[in-house]
């Protein structure tokens, strides 16, 4: 079972949200790549604090942008994102090749926040791109424990998915 978690992050609070749903999927047996979305034009560094721009460099040394073959490579994707970022997690699901065989492979849009107003869009986007939507738990995921169970609840509902297809 293959999980590609795509993020987006300026901050690392969606980072550690990522990363908490990526060692749940690996508690379910599962082979993650950990991808974080490029920031977007608004991201201005200059109006970070100095803690927040270390975070940001650092994040922006330490991953490597989602590209074709990781979305092709995977059964299962887990996008986290934050309010800002639901565009550019939408965008990326508008860019992933429409020939993949998606038609058993599950999209599991994630925040930080309870948002479902910023959920509704990337879910939309998702199924457009021929995924299987599975809606995140209703209200916040509060702790890395929860963060964990929705990724090892994904790597379970995907190994159901390709044992029926």
């Amino acid at each position: 079972m293959n999980v590609l978690i795509v993020f987006y992050s300026s901050g690392g609070r969606t980072e550690q949200l990522a990363l908490a749903a990526g060692v749940g999927a690996i508690q379910g047996r599962a082979s993650i790549r950990l991808r974080r979305l490029p920031p977007g034009q608004e991201i201005k560094p200059d109006g970070m604090t100095a803690s927040e721009r270390v975070n940001f460099e650092r994040m922006s040394r330490d991953y490597t942008a989602p590209r074709p073959v990781d979305a092709e490579w995977a059964d299962a994707l887990i996008l986290a994102t934050s309010p800002e970022g639901a565009l550019h997690v939408g965008a990326y699901l508008e860019r992933l090749p429409r020939n993949a065989p998606n038609s058993a492979r599950i999209a599991a849009p994630l925040i930080a926040d309870a948002a479902p107003r910023v959920l509704l869009p990337l879910y939309a986007a998702a199924a457009e791109a021929g995924l299987i939507v599975v809606p995140m738990p209703a209200g916040p995921l509060a702790s890395a424990d929860e963060g964990q169970a929705f990724g090892r609840r994904i790597v379970a509902l995907a190994k159901a998915i390709k044992t029926a297809a």
